[in-house]
């Protein structure tokens, strides 16, 4: 029955261990498969950002070619820009609008009214209300209006708008002006969409005669030829190919002044949800001043659809290989039982022991921490591992204030008490798995952190845990309950260095502490081989009420 029972229990463990590795072969075959998945994700989203801003500086270079008119000795007439623009436009879908946008001063603005009014019947100078009405333009030094637009249907609204009578759009053509580049504004609806689609306006600075300095372009500024142009254009014409790719993109524009701004929200023609686990950012280039950025989440058909089905063959695979093996362990375990069983009981009896001699090789009998040994063995090789990792290593050594006037007047059993509590309580500030804390010998205990840049506030935590416990100590001439004083050293440790240094320098620290009046927490830094001495009394250390640091 027992032999029985040990049989199946070998069984369902190997059966466990099978699945487990199949599952784990599986899983790690599903995880490359994932990451290539996702490589090949981002680039796609990097080659459509790129056409995206290949498709804009194409459309940029249009304004280029439109200011050409503008650079001679006299400005186009109204029918040739018409006749330009048109060409242009034939061209370029995404391309909503093209206009002419001079720079005209108010003595001048009757005289330019009356000569426009020939190419567009009741022309003014135009801006918007606070209720979104236009009006006629208010007085100002100097106007922006638009001269010539094309095509005109659908534009009609535009003509003669000063863009100077809006802020933000002021505030661009200054910027343009002065810098001489093509700038952008922020998102605008556009009029010409019944959708409400967004789009924006691209002004390019056109002079007249010298404009090698700022003071130069502010001065011969003649105008400036501006476009207007549809997001949802511009990213539909960048598609690199006509079959849906299943994506989500979502076009944002990080230089708004309200903050991050959707311009353009692309969702899959591929009736599936979105995976949500798969998000990539790809930054585009700066655009006329503006920075665009593409944000791209797959659904699960794009996901599915570049899956294989090798980890799910790898599974069965290895399930079937290892039951096979399950089979040949029975039937060995069968033969063999009766030694196994020996051998087993054996085993564990030695390991047992083992266990037994190595706990009490490595730790104090008295409180249950590690002993002076483990101390050692562990500094070593933390040392060794700071070498290698070029890390920081600290050492703390705690020795209880007035111990032997608290063993000749409470007794030894009361001291055993003591240094236990005091044990149980500096083992609890240590928390990392990496820490170790451990009895030095007699009442003097010590802490090893590695990789720390805080072994000071580990410190005087440590003193304030001793001091919370309260324990009673009248014959004490700092406190009337037990406190400690504590050295800390920290360092950076080079082959040129030992790990002994380490130890006499937090001795030299504790030393200090103890000279200073004790319960008092002192740290010297080991920098090359001279120590930098640092006092830290519990004042400055305890952010707490001062009642709890009475003698300082």
């Amino acid at each position: 029955m027992y032999s029985s029972l040990r049989l199946k229990l070998a069984i369902v463990s190997v059966t466990v261990v099978a699945m487990t590795l199949s599952s784990l072969s599986a899983l790690f075959l599903y995880e490359r498969e994932t990451n290539t998945i996702n490589r090949e994700f981002q680039k796609d989203v990097d080659e459509r950002a790129a056409s995206i801003y290949r498709e804009l500086s194409i459309n940029f270079e249009t304004l280029r070619s439109l200011a050409i008119l503008f650079n001679g000795d006299n400005i186009p007439d109204h029918a040739r820009f018409q006749l330009e623009a048109k060409q242009i436009l034939s061209r370029h879908d995404d391309i909503k609008a093209l206009e002419w946008i001079p720079r005209v001063k108010h003595a001048d603005r009757e005289p330019f009214i009356t000569k426009n009014q020939k190419n567009y019947p009741g022309y003014q100078f135009r801006e918007r209300n606070e209720q979104g009405e236009m009006i006629d333009a208010k007085e100002r030094l100097e106007y922006f209006p638009v001269a010539f637009v094309a095509p005109l249907a659908g534009n009609e609204t535009a003509v003669g708008f000063d863009i100077a009578s809006t802020y933000d759009r002021l505030v661009t053509l200054k910027k343009s002006r002065d810098t001489g580049m093509e700038l952008a504004t922020s998102s605008i609806v556009l009029v010409q969409d019944s959708d409400g689609s967004k789009g924006f306006l691209a002004f390019l600075p056109v002079y007249r005669g010298d404009s090698s300095t700022v003071e130069a372009r502010q001065k011969n500024l003649l105008g400036f030829v501006l476009g207007v142009y549809c997001i949802k254009d511009i990213f539909t014409s960048s598609a690199l190919t006509n079959k849906a790719i299943g994506m989500q993109m979502t076009l944002v524009d990080k230089t708004s002044r309200k903050g991050p701004e959707i311009l353009y929200r692309h969702r899959s023609r591929i009736n599936a949800a979105i995976n949500n686990n798969f998000t990539y950012r790809k930054d585009l280039p700066a655009i006329l001043g503006r920075k665009w950025c593409l944000m791209a989440k797959p659904t699960t058909t794009y996901i599915e659809s570049r899956r294989s089905v090798l980890p799910q063959m790898v599974f069965v695979i290895g399930l079937a290989l290892m039951l096979l093996i399950i089979w040949y362990i029975r039937m060995s375990i069968q033969r063999t039982e009766v030694i196994k069983s020996l051998v087993t009981k054996k085993t564990n009896e030695l390991v047992e022991a083992n266990n037994k001699l190595e706990l009490l090789s490595r730790s104090d009998k008295l409180t249950g921490i590690a002993n002076r040994r483990m101390l050692d063995e562990t500094l070593e090789k933390e040392w060794l591992r700071a070498i290698r990792t070029k890390s920081r290593l600290s050492f703390i050594l705690i020795d209880i204030d007035f111990f032997k006037q608290y063993n000749d007047n409470y007794g030894h059993v009361m001291g055993d008490e003591c240094l236990q509590k005091v044990a149980v309580a500096l083992n609890n500030v240590s928390r990392r798995s990496s820490d170790l804390v451990a009895r030095y010998g007699g009442e003097e205990f010590a802490l090893i952190l590695a990789g720390t840049d805080n072994a000071t506030s580990v410190a005087e935590a440590c003193r304030l845990a001793v001091l919370d416990l309260a324990i009673p100590h009248l014959h004490s001439s700092c406190e009337n309950v037990v406190t400690i004083s504590v050295g800390t050293c920290s360092c950076i440790p080079e082959l040129t260095l030992d790990h002994h240094m380490l130890i006499k320098t937090a001795d030299k620290a504790l030393y200090n502490a103890k000279d200073i009046s004790r319960n008092k927490v002192c740290e010297i830094e080991l920098k090359g081989t001279t120590p930098n001495v640092i006092t830290y009394n519990k004042l400055t250390l305890v952010k707490s009420n001062s009642s709890r640091n009475k003698g300082d």
